[in-house]
């Protein structure tokens, strides 16, 4: 098992290990290629806008209730409906950090969980999180015995922590047999 996990945010090529039964079992990261945005590739989130131009006097077309979530280098911009969200987190009782504080109402508690969607996904936006991949493979004496991505899971948060630890703990055993089976394929 891993006893030195992975932490905070990860990155590309970070790497745990481990010794096993003589095996060194290995949980690298990888960045996962599907970059379709969280609100495109998962439910739960507050409606994101498409890419909007600004217009011809340098302002853009904006409903009430809507806020900035990003404005890339073309100055092209999309926009998060905090309105809307706060519609659906109230409707389909998104949680949020902390739960429901004392004295405070559905309404208020909504717009607490849209506003940390908006949060969430900006930071998206400013690539402080993305979507990786933990791959686990095994050697032995420096010999790569098991396939490079026959032990992965894709599509976790960058900044998932102690679960892509237990997602690579996971795969230990798995990989492990695997290697054993490749060992004895040798030997026949």
């Amino acid at each position: 098992m891993f006893t030195n996990g992975f932490s905070g945010t990860v990155y590309q090529g970070d790497t745990i290990e481990c010794e096993v039964d003589g095996f060194t079992v290995t949980a690298t990261i990888h960045s996962d290629d599907d970059t379709t945005p969280p609100w495109e590739r998962q439910d739960g989130n507050g409606p994101v806008s498409d890419w909007r131009r600004r217009d011809w006097a340098g302002r853009y077309e904006k409903a009430p209730g809507e806020l900035m979530l990003h404005e890339d280098r073309n100055r092209d911009a999309r926009f998060y409906d905090f309105a809307e969200a706060c519609r659906m987190a109230r409707r389909d009782g998104w949680g949020v950090a902390g739960g429901k504080r004392d004295g405070e109402t559905a309404r208020q508690c909504a717009a607490r969980a849209a506003m940390a969607d908006f949060e969430r996904l900006r930071a998206w936006c400013r690539d402080d999180w993305q979507y990786v991949g933990v791959v686990v493979t095994v050697s032995c004496n420096g010999i790569k015995l098991t396939d490079s991505y026959l032990h992965a899971l894709w599509g976790i948060e960058s900044d998932a922590g102690d679960y892509l630890t237990e997602t690579a703990n996971e795969f230990i055993d798995d990989a492990i047999s695997d290697a054993r089976a490749t060992i004895a394929s040798l030997a026949a």
